[in-house]
């Protein structure tokens, strides 16, 4: 979509989205297409993508790529989520077409207030539960040392979380089919943590003017009964409401 060529690429928003717009065995959404894939999206993944990062042993790498095995047998929702968690990415479906993120900071765009807010439309919840917390992450990859089979990567652990956990090492495990860079897992490692780990979550019933924010979005909410002042979120999910009052039936926007 960048030069309205084709060709082989390892990057992964591309990729994703050539599974995606396949006919016969993806989804067939369509790059462009007013019901496909938006553009302007997977463009900006597709540079995120493309990004050089350095590796801490020394060279440096592309961000993201994606190398794996579709097989037939596999859902194409279980194909998207795996090729996903090549780029720490998102995928959610707004205005009519598919929004591709990949992992990477996004400057909000959209302030959220009391304005956009209905009566008792906001719930917060600060703290995860401490069985769902942990302070360190492991998994798999696939290996080039291991003929391109699964095998572990270098655990990614956390001195800061588990000072915070009074001292105990919490693991988790993910899987990542479709990175080959142990680095790479490392980094993928390390920001599934870090969402995990920004524990605060809120639930906003908003009015009709809160509609305007989509998943994979960062926005900013001012609240001042909470003390929030242009804080910054990420929207994981948004759906609409039918709510009743005095008025009759109205369509609500719900984000968390």
């Amino acid at each position: 979509p960048r030069t309205g060529t084709s060709g082989y690429s390892e990057n992964a928003a591309l990729c994703l989205a050539d599974y995606m717009a396949n006919t016969t065995w993806g989804i067939g959404a369509a790059i462009g297409a007013a019901d496909g894939i938006d553009s302007a999206s997977l463009i900006a993944a597709a540079n995120i993508c493309d990004e050089v990062v350095a590796k801490v042993g020394g060279g440096t790498e592309r961000r993201y790529t994606c190398n794996g095995v579709v097989t037939l047998d596999q859902t194409p929702k279980n194909v998207i989520e795996a090729m996903l968690s090549a780029m720490a990415g998102t995928c959610g479906w707004q205005a009519g077409q598919w929004q591709i993120f990949a992992g990477a900071w996004r400057a909000p765009t959209i302030t959220l207030t009391d304005d956009d807010i209905a009566d008792g439309g906001l719930q917060l919840s600060t703290r995860q539960s401490a069985a769902d917390n942990f302070n360190a992450v492991r998994g798999q990859f696939v290996s080039p040392e291991n003929d391109w089979q699964p095998d572990d990567f270098p655990s990614y652990e956390s001195a800061v979380y588990l000072a915070e956990d009074g001292g105990e090492r919490k693991y988790t495990d993910i899987t990542l089919p479709f990175t080959t860079s142990a680095s790479a897992a490392q980094r993928l490692a390390k920001i599934h943590m870090e969402r995990q780990r920004k524990q605060m979550t809120v639930s906003l019933t908003g009015k009709l003017t809160a509609w305007r924010a989509a998943v994979g979005d960062t926005v900013n909410l001012t609240y001042a009964r909470w003390g929030f002042a242009s804080k910054p979120f990420e929207v994981t999910s948004v759906g609409l409401e039918i709510a009743s009052d005095d008025g009759g039936p109205r369509l609500v926007p719900s984000l968390t």
